[in-house]
C-alpha cells in the first residue's frame, strides 16, 4: 500500500504528486491510502468525494517523502514513462518517482504533446476524485465569455530550479508589468470579463489602472501584501485549501487561462483539458518555485 501524505507547503504540488502515484499505482497494483489531514481535520473532504482503502496497513507503506525508494515497481516506473515519454526529461537528479519540479518547468507547456500530459491525468484524477456538490455547480454563475488569470508572489518566479535565483528583484515594478501583460492579452482574447486567483493585493491595485472594478471577478477574502506566499498570511489552514481549489474550478471554467507556471494554473488545465491557455508575457521562461 502507497501512503500519501500532504507535507506542510505546496499545496498544488502535493496535489499533483497525489495524482503522480495514482498514476503509479495504476501499473503496480497498490492500494493508494490519502492522508491530508491536519489538526484532525481531512482537508479534501469539503471539495472532493473519495475512498480510501478500508484499513490502512501499517509497516507495509512508501511514503512520498521518504528519500528513497527501495522496492518500487520498475515494471510500474516504465509503464508510467511510456505513458508520457517526456516525464523524465525535465525530472531533476534524485527525485525519483515524485519528479516534482516536472510541474514547474515552462518547457512542459511548450511541448508539442503537452495535452497528452493533461489527458494522463484528467483520467487519473477523474477516475478517483469527484467534486462536492458545492464545487460542481458553476461557480462563476457567468453569462459572459470570462478570461482566467493566475498569478503567484514575485518570489515564486524563478530563473532556474538548480539555484532558485528570484528573477525580479523590483516587487512595485514586477506587479506593475504584470498588470499591464495581463491587460494586453485581455484586451486582444476578446472576453467580457476577467476572473483573477491572485494572492496578493498589490496586484489588483495595478491592474485597476487598465481594468474597471467591475470587469474583475475574484474571491473575497484578505489578500497579502508585498511579496508573502499565502502560507505566511495568517488564514488557517483548511480555508487556504478550500480557497486555492474554488479558485482552481473556477479558473478551469472560465473560457481561457493566461498564467504563470505553477502547480494551481497546471491542475486546471488538468481538470478541464479543453481549457485554452497562454503563459503571460513577462513570465514566458520563468520557472515556478
Amino acid at each position: 500500500m502507497i501512503l500519501v501524505k500532504k507535507d506542510v507547503y505546496g499545496l498544488g504540488s502535493n496535489f499533483l504528486r497525489l495524482l503522480d502515484w495514482l498514476w503509479y499505482a495504476k501499473y503496480s497494483g497498490d492500494e493508494v491510502y490519502i492522508d491530508w489531514t491536519e489538526n484532525g481535520k481531512d482537508l479534501l473532504s469539503d471539495i472532493f468525494i473519495y475512498k480510501n482503502p478500508d484499513k490502512l496497513i501499517d509497516g507495509k507503506t512508501y511514503n512520498h517523502y521518504v528519500g528513497k525508494f527501495n522496492g518500487l515497481n520498475q515494471n510500474a516506473i516504465n509503464n508510467r514513462k511510456r505513458d508520457i515519454y517526456y516525464y523524465d526529461k525535465y525530472k531533476m537528479p534524485n527525485i525519483g518517482v515524485q519528479a516534482g519540479y516536472f510541474y514547474t518547468t515552462p518547457d512542459v507547456y511548450y511541448e508539442k504533446d503537452f495535452a497528452l500530459f493533461r489527458n494522463v491525468f484528467h483520467d487519473i484524477y477523474s477516475t478517483k476524485f469527484s467534486p462536492t456538490q458545492k464545487f460542481n455547480n458553476d461557480l462563476l454563475n457567468k453569462t459572459t465569455t470570462v478570461l482566467g488569470v493566475h498569478l503567484r508572489q514575485r518570489s515564486h518566479y524563478c530563473l532556474n530550479h538548480h539555484n532558485g535565483a528570484v528573477a525580479f528583484n523590483d516587487i512595485p515594478l514586477f506587479w506593475a508589468n504584470c498588470a499591464k501583460a495581463v491587460y494586453d492579452m485581455f484586451c486582444k482574447s476578446g472576453c467580457e470579463k476577467i476572473y483573477v486567483a491572485c494572492d496578493v493585493e498589490d496586484f489588483f491595485i495595478c491592474l485597476e489602472k487598465y481594468i474597471k472594478k467591475d470587469l474583475v471577478l475574484k474571491l473575497d477574502y484578505n489578500r497579502l501584501k508585498g511579496d508573502m506566499d499565502w502560507s505566511e498570511g495568517q488564514r488557517d489552514i483548511s480555508s487556504i485549501v478550500y480557497n486555492s481549489f474554488l479558485d482552481i474550478f473556477n479558473l478551469s471554467r472560465c473560457d481561457k487561462l493566461i498564467c504563470g507556471v505553477s502547480n494551481f494554473s497546471l491542475i486546471s488545465l488538468v481538470v478541464n483539458t479543453n481549457l485554452s491557455f497562454e503563459l503571460i508575457t513577462n513570465l514566458k521562461s520563468m520557472h515556478g518555485a
